[in-house]
């Protein structure tokens, strides 16, 4: 029997469950650290039934492995299935001699992209996360090429994993400006105790229900007010269901330890 609740999924109207299942440990390219098809297929089936519907898996989990797993899980209901998956870091088998393959510009993110749809046998998909930020790709050069994927229909919604929160603030500050699609999401380490966890960053997931104000804000604000964090929460702590889904102050749900 369903037990889940839904919640939107930061700055949009996609519903996700309250938990969200981690697939970094879908394969056996990292030795014991895994599982095999027959027990990962096992692992969905019981999420699914207990009303989850929301998937987190990477280009670089298992070296590809773990998409290759979800697409095998999920064919048979996949508009069931919100699947969210990652760009920038090298594909499993990949040259890494070859700078090109990693990175989140323009290249890297088309030659992914493809990559993984290809991996999950699906024509789209729900939730592309850049999974580290690379110091290097210009803020406009991200935006436009997320945007063109978008457009292109092979992705649905755009988040970013592991990002200060300045960069979200600025970024779509300037996507809101440019018409571009904004970041929906972001993903930080839980708890807010970790390093990587800064208190910015903590707010900025905070203000994402404080939006009765926004139009006498400045549009930086406005912009950290609307950029939301996939961060794990226990399940203990979210809210009762209702007609309407309700937006998480952390943005969305739990998450496995092992998907980052």
């Amino acid at each position: 029997m369903a037990t889940m609740n839904f919640r939107l999924m930061g700055r949009s109207g996609l519903r996700v469950s309250e938990l969200c299942i981690g697939c970094g440990t879908f394969g056996t390219n990292w030795g014991t650290l895994g599982s095999d098809l027959a027990e990962s297929r096992r692992i969905l089936e019981t999420f699914a039934e207990a009303g989850g519907n929301y998937i987190d898996t990477s280009n670089r989990y298992q070296e590809g492995q773990s998409e290759q797993f979800v697409g095998e899980c999920v064919a048979s209901d996949r508009d069931h299935w919100v699947i969210a998956t990652k760009f920038t870091l090298f594909d499993g088998g990949a040259d890494n001699n070859n700078p090109n393959l990693c990175g989140n510009h323009r290249t890297n993110l088309l030659r992914s992209v493809e990559a993984s749809l290809k991996r999950l046998k699906t024509d789209h998909i729900d939730l592309l996360w850049a999974h580290i930020w690379d110091n290097t790709t210009p803020i406009d050069e991200m935006l436009r090429g997320l945007d063109d994927v978008v457009k292109s229909g092979k992705v649905c919604y755009v988040g970013a994993s592991n990002f200060p929160a300045w960069w979200l603030a600025r970024a779509n500050t300037m996507a809101d400006h440019w018409g571009k699609t904004p970041f929906i999401a972001t993903q930080v380490e839980w708890p807010s105790s970790s390093a990587r966890s800064s208190p910015s960053s903590s707010r900025c997931a905070r203000s994402s229900t404080s939006r009765s104000s926004a139009g006498a804000r400045s549009r930086a604000a406005w912009s950290l007010a609307n950029t939301t964090a996939a961060s794990s929460r226990p399940a203990s702590t979210a809210s009762p269901t209702r007609s309407t889904p309700r937006r998480s102050t952390s943005g969305t749900t739990s998450r496995s330890a092992t998907s980052r």
